[in-house]
């Protein structure tokens, strides 16, 4: 069975409404537009802040004609004030939507949600928010904040939160990458127990934090309660390579009275750095707070146990390396760490159990490997964000097609690199009719293809592939900016 994939998608800027709800569609990349998505064209600061002028909640869609091949948005100035519910969603499954604040140095983030308001954000790669108060790329209210499919990276707060300030609300995140992040508290995320009723609660599942850092407390997260509870929820998931002085991976204490916890399952926390509690602090040195408390809930693998204050489980392993591979893209749109399974097997193969079905890169899950023996009540399936996929028992198929310019054009000698769920990398040019063709690639996941030719510039590409795709049409749009690969 043969499969023919087109790729560009055209859609025109209009606003539809329904009842009390609107849907707005971004069809610009600029920041300076002032007049509402009614007049001219429509940016993201002219939808939000339209959304925030109707009731009910409101739907903010990306034109795909601009940005179904992963366009993204510069912040010219502030932040982006959400002050009423709002879903801002990158409908195209293939690519993300930039949105790049005004620098990390600007004191700005790139959004703000005001107390009450119900926001999610779907296929968005945030970046370069610089906030001087708490939250480097968001600070959300007391609302619930909803992430998926999305990655926040390279943002600062000189305050707490270098990725998300979440004060007394809900924060959800599923799916999506927490990397590079620099707060002065909570180097990812800040959760702070801000409301007495509540609290502040955090929830990740199949979610990497990575590389995140502090110069104090909780490098990847941590959990404060000042006012109410402070609650972290994490599952198959991944935190790693963050660095702190205390808490490198997970902080958590509170005001006395008062209670932060964090509960882990199916989750890698290692290769992170602290002084003091290397992967789990549960007793940050914070004037006036007393200890948090980290409970597992099974089948998690700690590194290093030093200062956690947790009891682990049988079904936990502990004081071992998890044998991560760096953070890329390993064939899906946000980044992964790969389980190390050449020179080395990492133990979270086949030592997991969840009720999840897919990975964070939507990949199957409780994948077996025969030789590998599951952990005692397990399920087969890999500890963290990303389930090793067999591919050796998958047959190999073909990927071939064209790439051609925006005028349909011919494009040759066009390099294309194919990236498979392994993080393996292979290579291909166009000839001088633009064709081009990948041989033996393993059927049965999702592969990203991107590339570079003189002057233009293919964009990262998540192909599934299931069977030979022998069509498949790829543009490559101007490059102001030209790399060479490497």
């Amino acid at each position: 069975m043969f499969k023919t994939i087109l790729v560009l998608l055209s859609i025109s800027a209009f606003t539809v409404f329904a009842g009390a709800q609107t849907t707005f569609f971004v069809n610009s990349t600029s920041d300076s537009e002032s007049d509402g998505c009614a007049v001219n064209v429509c940016t993201l600061r002219e939808a939000v802040a339209d959304a925030n002028g109707t009731a009910g909640t409101d739907t903010i869609n990306f034109d795909a004609a601009i940005f179904g091949v992963g366009a993204t948005i510069v912040l010219s100035t502030n932040d982006i004030d959400i002050t009423e519910s709002v879903n801002i969603i990158q409908q195209t499954t293939t690519s993300l939507v930039g949105i790049q604040g005004p620098g990390t140095m600007s004191g700005q983030r790139v959004f703000t949600i005001a107390n009450g308001a119900n926001v999610s954000l779907t296929r968005l790669d945030i970046t370069s928010g610089g906030g001087s108060t708490d939250g480097g790329a968001i600070a959300n209210g007391t609302g619930t904040l909803t992430i998926d499919r999305s990655m926040i990276r390279g943002n600062t707060s000189t305050a707490r939160g270098g990725g998300i300030a979440n004060i007394g609300g809900t924060l959800n995140i599923t799916n999506s990458t927490i990397s590079g992040n620099t707060g002065s508290n909570g180097g990812g995320i800040f959760n702070d127990g801000a409301t007495s009723l509540i609290g502040g609660v955090v929830n990740l599942t199949n979610t990497t934090i990575s590389g995140n850092t502090t110069g104090n407390i909780g490098g990847g997260y941590y959990g404060f309660a000042s006012l109410g509870a402070a609650t972290l929820t994490c599952q198959d998931s991944t935190i790693a390579f963050n660095n702190a002085v205390n808490g490198g991976g997970i902080a958590v204490s509170s005001i006395t009275g008062l209670n932060s916890t964090a509960s882990i399952q199916n989750t890698i926390v290692g290769k992170n750095t602290a002084s003091v509690g290397p992967d789990i602090s549960s007793n940050p040195p914070l004037a006036g707070a007393s200890p948090g408390t980290v409970t597992s809930t099974g089948y998690n693998l700690v590194q290093n146990t030093i200062d956690s204050g947790t009891t682990f489980l049988t079904t936990d392993q502990t004081d071992d390396d998890p044998l991560l591979l760096a953070l890329s893209s390993n064939g899906a749109l946000t980044f992964t760490h790969a389980l190390q399974n050449i020179g080395g097997t990492s133990p979270a193969i086949d030592k997991g159990n969840t009720a999840q079905t897919t990975d964070q890169r939507g990949l199957p899950r409780e994948v077996d490997f025969v030789t590998i023996a599951p952990q005692t009540g397990g399920d087969n399936s890999d500890i963290g964000a990303f389930e090793l996929q067999n591919n050796n028992t998958a047959a190999n198929v073909d990927i071939a097609g064209r790439v051609l310019a925006l005028d349909s054009r011919a494009v040759p000698n066009v390099y294309l690199i194919l990236t498979d769920s392994y993080g393996r990398q292979t290579l291909a040019r166009t000839n001088p009719f633009g064709y081009f063709c990948f041989t033996n690639v393993s059927s049965g996941q999702s592969v990203i293809i991107q590339g570079f030719g003189k002057n233009l510039l293919i964009e990262p590409r998540l192909i599934n592939v299931q069977d030979t795709i022998d069509n498949l049409i790829i543009i490559a749009a101007e490059n102001s900016s030209p790399k060479r690969l490497r």
